[in-house]
């Protein structure tokens, strides 16, 4: 799955914010960027997110007999809990086959679903294998490649 990348100015969105844009401006956007934050998580939640992963990806790392590992993420990977699960499988070792099993998730953003691709690329670029599985069972909300990914039980619990 290849992955479009966003014109994104040196040193991230908000440098460019920061070069471009004065301070009083700068502060009137905060307030937006918060309130558009809190909207997603929000969202997130009625699609089934639960509340303890919210923040922190709930994974379990087992070891495979070829020597590699297998990294089973629960309940969500959203943009908000991505940092986590990006800590997990940076401690991977370089250069063996790795498993990112999805199946136990409820929800999967557009934004974890491109930060794995981009992760697959750069350990596959330093000689690894590495799968992404476990979505069979999800629903992506929209044709998009990278679309988030929620399992239709998961929708149903959370209506309940």
């Amino acid at each position: 799955m290849e992955v479009p990348k966003p014109d994104v100015p040196a040193g991230g969105l908000l440098a460019g914010l920061r070069k471009h844009l004065r301070s009083d401006q700068r502060a009137d956007l905060l307030p937006g960027i918060g309130a558009c934050i809190a909207a997603k998580v929000g969202f997130h939640l009625l699609r089934g997110l639960p509340l303890r992963s919210v923040f922190r990806a709930r994974t379990e790392r087992l070891d495979l007999p070829d020597g590699g590992s297998l990294v089973r993420v629960q309940d969500a990977a959203v943009f908000s809990n991505f940092g986590s699960l990006k800590r997990q499988l940076d401690r991977l070792p370089r250069g063996r086959h790795v498993v990112i099993d999805l199946a136990d998730t409820r929800l999967v953003d557009h934004t974890a679903l491109e930060n794995l691709e981009r992760f697959r690329a750069a350990y596959v670029r330093e000689g690894g294998q590495l799968e992404i599985t476990g979505l069979e069972r999800h629903t992506p909300v929209s044709g998009y490649p990278t679309a988030a990914r929620v399992r239709a039980e998961a929708v149903s619990l959370a209506r309940a």
